[in-house]
């Protein structure tokens, strides 16, 4: 469970850091490029990604699931290679695709779109998926960290106005490509040059095709309601909910990048038999992630429409609703990944998790189409947690007679979401004005309102900690256990050195 955790901790900061860069742009962005400019960028991004899910085939899921079953050297190198070779050809029929419709559908955005094409090329020699199935996050997050700088500072020096888009994007895509060719710097001692056959690519074109098409379909899902927000209202609404998207999106991957890191685990356990084990690690990771989801939804529809207004600026306050909403996907996400990504897809159960995400599609292109062009990004989301009931419901009916295994003992579950929500209550009847009080003298209201937000999150979760210590929530005690013993082993190392 040790590996498993310091993994997770990779895995969660690699992700971390892909979802917070975004963050970190957005207040320079929403004043530069304005909600128009963001707006453009995220609904030309958002047709992108379509072709990008072919380009990578199912990749990441299935290289990492195929890379994680054997370690000697024969095995890995074959399969690095034939998924290599495969991947090469999805990316070049993606690219080429992708040029014929830039040029016949979207030649008024031309430039932009051409230049988001650097991302296929990017996409073509990614090999993040060998690392993910070697478990080696390390490697991965310390790339992210030092790329991921270097952008935000090279966005800081060049990016200044709403006709700065196409920059934006350069920098962005260019970035991806070189963060890949970093990768291939580390794998050649882990492998070696062997010929691959065209029986064994093909191999891989009828192993990966479910994971691409399921992975397809989830894009599909979740990028349409920015394409169709783009379609039927304006670039301001995208922005709107992409933005919303983006600030639920980090709360989520620190939570589902335990799946990331759990699956290869799980996989290796089944082929192994250990049923019961594989039963204590999930019930395990879904009260880790309970613990951290429910404050986490809590907090954002605390400080929301505080929040909004100071780090995006007024013109964005028409998102506060769609960031409230949005964020109740939070605990139902987390739900679907424990059971798809974690339980599901590790089992061998591939098509029925296709079929449920293909189902979760197409009501939510449904009913996006009805609705969408009358009440713009705020819809779109309460679309999206519709889909995510359905799916949930759907994953729950599929393992019913397993699940009580899962969720066993669900008492630290309870005590989450009751003391999270006695903690909205208190903050929302009377203790938020009080702190809002507080700080009202400061001359800034720049000032003033970020040391609220400072104020409210910090005591918020110092008291969500303290009492979930009082009650002994077990969860708790598993984290303060890990992080007392991780610092021991670090002394330890540092006064044998």
């Amino acid at each position: 469970m040790k590996k498993i955790s310091t993994n997770y901790i990779y895995n969660t900061i690699y992700q971390l850091i892909t979802l917070i860069v975004p963050i970190i742009l957005i207040p320079y962005l929403a004043r530069t490029l304005t909600d128009i400019g963001s707006g453009q960028y995220s609904y030309a991004r958002s047709y992108l990604l379509y072709f990008s899910s072919f380009a990578l085939f199912g990749s990441v899921m299935y290289g990492s699931r195929t890379i994680s079953k054997r370690r000697d050297i024969q095995y890995l190198s074959e399969n690095f290679w034939g998924i290599v070779i495969l991947k090469f050809i999805t990316s070049t029929i993606s690219i080429l695709i992708y040029l014929a419709f830039t040029f016949i559908f979207f030649e008024e955005f031309k430039v932009l779109f051409l230049i988001n094409g650097i991302f296929l090329f990017a996409n073509m020699i990614d090999i993040t998926w060998f690392f993910m199935g070697q478990s080696e996050f390390k490697i991965i997050m310390i790339r992210n960290l030092i790329l991921k700088s270097l952008m935000i500072i090279a966005i800081f020096l060049l990016v200044h106005d709403i006709s700065d888009v196409p920059i934006y994007a350069a920098i962005v895509v260019i970035s991806e490509f070189i963060s890949h060719v970093w990768m291939w710097l580390n794998v050649r001692k882990r492998i070696k040059f062997v010929k691959i056959g065209f029986n064994h690519v093909i191999k891989h074109f009828i192993d990966a095709k479910y994971f691409f098409m399921f992975t397809f379909v989830t894009q599909l899902y979740t990028t349409i309601n920015i394409t169709l927000i783009g379609v039927y209202t304006n670039n301001s609404q995208v922005a709107f909910f992409d933005q919303s998207a983006k600030i639920v999106n980090v709360v989520l991957v620190v939570i589902t990048s335990l799946g990331t890191v759990m699956m290869p685990k799980i996989s290796s356990l089944y082929g192994e038999g250990k049923i019961q084990e594989i039963y204590r690690l999930l019930n395990k990771s879904i009260n880790l992630m309970v613990f951290i989801a429910i404050p986490a939804v809590s907090g954002i529809i605390l400080v929301a429409d505080i929040f909004i207004p100071w780090f995006m600026s007024d013109i964005f306050n028409p998102m506060i609703i769609v960031l409230i909403i949005y964020s109740l996907k939070i605990p139902l996400a987390i739900y679907s990944n424990l059971i798809g990504t974690q339980f599901i897809i590790p089992s061998g159960d591939e098509r029925f998790y296709l079929n449920v995400v293909i189902i979760g599609a197409a009501i939510n292109i449904i009913l996006n189409l009805i609705g969408l062009q009358f009440y713009g990004a705020a819809f779109s989301a309460i679309v999206t947690l519709v889909t995510e009931v359905i799916i949930l419901v759907l994953f729950i009916h599929r393992i019913k007679t397993i699940f009580r295994y899962i969720i066993k003992n669900p008492s630290d579950q309870v005590k989450t979401f009751v003391i999270s929500l006695s903690l909205f209550l208190v903050f929302k009847l009377g203790l938020l004005e009080i702190l809002r009080r507080l700080t009202s003298n400061i001359n800034s209201e720049f000032y003033s309102t970020g040391l609220l937000l400072l104020m409210v999150i910090s005591l918020f979760i110092g008291l969500y900690l303290l009492i979930n210590y009082i009650f002994r929530n077990n969860t708790l005690l598993f984290i303060l256990d890990f992080v007392k013993s991780t610092f021991l082993k670090i002394k330890r190392r540092n006064s044998n050195d």
